[in-house]
């Protein structure tokens, strides 16, 4: 619009006033427009295709008593033209077209020694118009360079931080392979294999059945140890730690009220002492479970009253199961982080086990169990999950854990 606006003003200025030829006053003003043009997509070449009409001009006009060797429409076409460099290129080129320009109308002057005066006004005009539109061009597009670069960096960390998460939840699930399955099956092939020397007149047939046990073992450990190998192939220095049992989920009660959540913890009796026989990783999982749950609440509905319930549930999946209840009300309008208490499920807790809902889905299904959670009429938020009691439903599990994934998909969220 600005290019043929000028076009139209440009070639009747050059022609009219300043004498220059028709002919030449067309082809000066296409050179002079379209250059603005020019400077999107090939700026050098639209530094050089401007220069032509700031040369070329003075050198035919005919009448030097118009301002000169910067006609009007000439200079606001050069200044377009810079300034569209200035936004879209290194500071570095638009600074040459500018001096290129300047350098180029004080040669033309020369030209008309006895007019110099009026030669020098114009020069100057046009640079104290150009200059502060170039600066103002520049800057505005390392603005945009910087922000474009901001964003950038920014997509970088979230990548780099997603990739961290998951490689941590990966040494997580290494570490707790190895203190529990991995230590079980150690047992096994020992037992197996001390099995003829420590019960002795065993038959034939009866040694060489512990002589497979034995066997199979030595095989799952080494399979076991290159999932482990693979878990934490990011990992050369994460400490193999004995993983909190179901005794511990009251110092998790404690820790939240200590964060101004007002916790309120049920156990069934015989679960924390040792007295029922809850299998090592339920117990695990169902610790992270509730560590994920409360530093949700503890991140997203601050001061919630929270009910805690762990008991043991017939489940129609499951049979003998670990049922587990978090449910916290309805947090304060002035508390309350966005999605909470709606249909929006609360972030992955930061300090926990898992990467929030996901990790606790994950651990359920890991399992063989199953978990759901939503909101609740009231605009609190329940988490419930079954674990299995019996160890052999577990063993089903990690036989099956592709079956397993997808019945804990298929539960409400």
């Amino acid at each position: 619009m600005l290019a043929a606006a000028l076009f139209a003003v440009s070639v009747p200025l050059n022609a009219g006033i300043y004498g220059v030829p028709v002919a030449a006053a067309f082809l000066l003003g296409v050179l002079q427009c379209g250059s603005i043009l020019l400077a999107v997509q090939l700026p050098k070449a639209a530094i050089v295709t401007s220069l032509i009409p700031v040369v070329a001009v003075p050198l035919l006009a005919q009448a030097v008593d118009a301002p000169w060797p910067w006609p009007v429409a000439g200079l606001i076409a050069q200044c377009a033209v810079l300034v569209v460099i200035g936004l879209r290129n290194p500071w570095r080129l638009s600074a040459v077209a500018w001096a290129l320009s300047v350098a180029a109308s004080v040669v033309v002057s020369v030209a008309h020694v006895d007019h110099l005066g009026g030669a020098i006004t114009s020069i100057i005009l046009f640079a104290s118009i150009s200059a502060p539109l170039l600066a103002l061009a520049v800057l505005l597009a390392q603005r945009e360079n910087a922000r474009e670069q901001l964003h950038h960096e920014r997509q970088l960390t979230a990548a780099e931080q997603g990739r961290r998460e998951l490689v941590e939840e990966r040494n997580r699930i290494a570490r707790e392979l190895h203190d529990v399955v991995a230590h079980s099956m150690s047992v096994i092939q020992v037992q197996a294999t001390t099995a003829p020397y420590r019960l002795p007149g065993m038959d034939a047939a009866t040694t060489a059945e512990f002589t497979d046990i034995a066997a199979s073992a030595r095989a799952a450990m080494r399979e076991m140890r290159r999932l482990l190998g693979v878990l934490r192939e990011d990992d050369t220095s994460g400490e193999l730690a004995p993983q909190p049992q179901l005794s511990a989920v009251p110092e998790l009660a404690t820790s939240a009220r200590r964060a101004g959540v007002p916790v309120s913890l049920e156990i069934e009796n015989g679960l924390t002492d040792g007295t029922a026989q809850v299998p090592e990783t339920t117990a695990v999982a169902a610790y992270r479970i509730v560590q994920e749950a409360l530093s949700n609440v503890i991140r997203h509905a601050p001061q919630a009253p929270t009910a805690v319930r762990i008991e043991r549930a017939a489940d129609a999946t499951l049979g003998a199961a670990l049922h587990l209840t978090i449910a916290n009300d309805a947090a304060s309008r002035s508390t309350v982080a966005p999605g909470v208490g709606s249909d929006t499920p609360p972030l992955a807790a930061t300090d926990s086990g898992g990467h929030g809902l996901l990790g606790m889905r994950e651990r359920a299904a890991l399992l063989g169990g199953h978990i759901r959670f939503g909101s609740t009429d009231a605009g609190g938020y329940t988490v419930e999950a079954w674990l299995p009691l019996d160890a052999a439903g577990i063993q089903t599990a990690a036989t099956h854990p592709a079956d397993t994934a997808s019945d804990a998909e298929s539960e409400p969220s």
